[in-house]
């Protein structure tokens, strides 16, 4: 498969993926600035970051998401709750920078909104004091499958004798879990290497603060400060995980890697020339679109089966496999990955081999229901990898009908056919 190569990205001739538009959010107010660069250092790109508002969220930024899971029991820190407070109240916990804070969704059959928010905005762990927060539905486009949304809703914590304020929206389904996303976020233009880049930084673990994030084994890596660089043209440029990959001391643009110096409080970002010590990744079996978070700098890998990598941890984000015949381009999404693959690491002047894709197999399963007695068949395709895919399975960028099926019994009579459908 070849590769067809600007200065801004690399994409695959076979690739049928989206390209995301010059702005990283879909609905931001931006008038842009002239890209900046750092004349003392030709190498070497500088920009000066402004705080912008998130006015609508696409499901790009969820790798910056918090994901919170009602308590079991109410926390007996808790010292009051709001005046008329109801019933059915869930509670979470909320990781804001190195501390906690309590979090309440109220279900409430009384009043127009069907869930009401409170958040211990403040440290006292009081509710009586805080702010109802009403669920709204949400509009099209917002947050994923969620139907409600709360905020925007602000809490402070204390750094030193530095007040912070950090915003964030709330969506939720039936109030049993919450996705607590970002408002706001950096950005700014940098040149580097001849081509004008914007720059967006988000502060995903809400602490005020903009730093490193810790490499660690998560299969999806959220609630972690995340960096996202755009080609001037459009073109998404760098490695990327739903649009945003979390925030790596190094980052790679077109074939050449920087180093990221970020002023933690967000104002501005340089990136100089990194140097780096390579080793290889070879991926045996099919086509692969591969996507890496590493903690020397992400990775999004088309088509071919090596790569030359910075020698370091990495870890898969997202596969994809393709393979072609006379129908055209077959492509499936890859759900699970066994340990040996899911994390590996690249040595210095050493070839790294996954075995992906290949001759793939149809794995079933039958499981009866207690109440009415049917069976329910499911199935999922695994790679010579042992790599799971599936259940849905594209041709030609379209999702194809779920395979047939036939029941025999245990001389090979067939006692029933049918098709599986999508649940």
């Amino acid at each position: 498969m070849e590769a067809k190569m600007n200065r801004c990205f690399t994409l695959s001739a076979a690739a049928r993926f989206p390209v995301l538009s010059g702005c990283l959010f879909a609905c931001c107010a931006i008038v842009c600035a002239a890209a900046e660069a750092d004349k003392s250092n030709p190498a070497a790109g500088y920009c000066t970051l402004d705080k912008r508002i998130i006015t609508k969220q696409q499901s790009a930024e969820q790798s910056a998401s918090q994901y919170l899971e009602s308590l079991e029991d109410p926390p007996a820190e808790i010292k009051d709750l709001p005046m008329g407070a109801g019933k059915d109240i869930r509670y979470f916990s909320l990781r804001l920078g190195n501390e906690d804070r309590f979090v309440m969704v109220d279900a409430r059959t009384d009043l127009k909104s069907p869930y009401v928010l409170f958040a211990d905005t403040n440290g006292d762990q009081r509710f009586s004091d805080e702010k109802a927060h009403f669920a709204k539905s949400i509009p099209e486009g917002w947050f994923g499958t969620d139907r409600f949304r709360f905020g925007p809703v602000t809490l402070t914590r204390q750094e030193g004798s530095r007040k912070i304020d950090v915003s964030f929206h709330v969506s939720t389904t039936e109030g049993d879990n919450l996705s607590i996303y970002p408002f706001q976020y950096q950005r700014g233009e940098l040149s580097l290497a001849g081509a004008a880049y914007a720059v967006s930084v988000i502060d995903g673990n809400l602490d005020g603060r903009y730093d490193i994030s810790p490499f660690t084994n998560q299969l999806r890596p959220a609630g972690l400060d995340s960096i996202s660089f755009v080609c001037k043209d459009g073109s998404p440029d760098t490695q990327r995980y739903s649009g945003l990959l979390p925030l790596t001391k190094t980052v790679r643009l077109g074939d050449n890697y920087f180093d990221i110096q970020l002023d933690p409080a967000g104002k501005d970002i340089k990136l100089t020339p990194a140097q780096i010590e390579y080793g290889s990744l070879t991926v045996n079996g099919t086509d692969v679109r591969l996507r890496l978070w590493s903690n020397i700098a992400g990775q999004t890998l088309f088509g071919s089966k090596s790569w030359k990598l910075p020698a370091g941890q990495y870890r898969i984000l997202s596969l994809e496999t393709f393979q072609r015949d006379n129908k055209g381009v077959w492509n499936l999404a890859a759900s699970g990955y066994p340990s040996s693959m899911s994390s590996f690491t690249i040595q210095p002047d050493k070839t790294t081999t996954l075995q992906v894709g290949g001759a793939i197999r149809i794995r079933t399963s039958a499981a009866r229901s207690k109440t009415s007695g049917d069976y329910l068949i499911s199935y999922q395709y695994i790679g010579q990898g042992g790599e799971l895919y599936g259940p849905s399975l594209y041709r030609n960028g379209q999702r194809q009908a779920a395979p047939g099926i036939r029941i025999l019994d245990e001389k090979g009579k067939i006692l029933a056919t049918d098709r599986l459908k999508y649940g």
